[in-house]
């Protein structure tokens, strides 16, 4: 597998994860390709999202939206909770997660989990592990 690329591997992730009934729910979700419970596969294909990955994105995203706030906030925001929160849900993924999203989940890539469940693989650089 180590010759893949990320989109290849990510595709690959999906078809080991797939249960029946996916690939239905993939062909509803196609025409919704703004919905916030799917995210965009590699090959254009749009699969739903976990509710588990959900809460994870929601809480990236709000990270991010605070980090954004600093340099004028006055007081600063207490990210504590915030970082909490994320190391919870991301030690609630459950055997079988796609590998790429726990191993930045892992590492504390939280910019790269971010655009790996937004589907954004391609804006995804590659880190000190070549990942």
């Amino acid at each position: 597998m180590a010759n893949h690329s990320a989109e290849q591997r990510a595709a690959l992730a999906w078809f080991r994860l797939a249960r029946p009934g996916d690939a239905r729910r993939a062909f509803d979700l196609a025409s919704k390709a703004d919905s916030k419970m799917a995210k965009r596969q590699p090959n254009g294909y749009y699969i739903s999202m976990t509710a588990l990955e959900h809460d994870i994105l929601d809480r990236l995203t709000k990270l991010e939206a605070t980090v954004k706030t600093m340099p004028t906030a006055n007081p600063k925001p207490n990210l504590l909770p915030l970082f909490q929160q994320i190391e919870e849900l991301a030690g609630d993924l459950p055997q079988g997660t796609a590998p790429d999203l726990l191993h930045y989940m892992q590492r504390k890539s939280y910019e790269k989990a971010r655009q790996w469940l937004e589907g954004r693989y391609a804006e995804i650089q590659k880190g000190g592990c070549l990942r």
